[in-house]
């Protein structure tokens, strides 16, 4: 995560997820079907060096689209890494 300084304030800016933390966080959202908790964001975090902010973003984007009356299917499609 990069600091910006704007004047006296000082705001954080979240890194740009990559492929394959979205592809993970895709899966996790087709098998596990909602949101990780705690542990699993710790998971997350240690295992494909996931933010719980990038963690928590991604899955605001996904319910916003969701309740827009978005199905799962086009939501979630599922490819394959190489």
């Amino acid at each position: 995560m990069q600091e910006v300084t704007n004047g006296s304030t000082s705001m954080a800016t979240m890194q740009p997820i990559t492929v394959e933390q979205e592809y993970t966080l895709r899966r996790w959202a087709s098998t596990v079907g909602k949101r990780p908790r705690k542990r699993d964001k710790a998971f997350l975090k240690a295992e494909k060096g996931l933010s719980e902010e990038q963690i928590d973003s991604w899955w605001k984007n996904i319910d916003s689209t969701r309740q827009q009356g978005t199905t799962s299917q086009t939501l979630i499609p599922v490819r394959t890494l190489r």
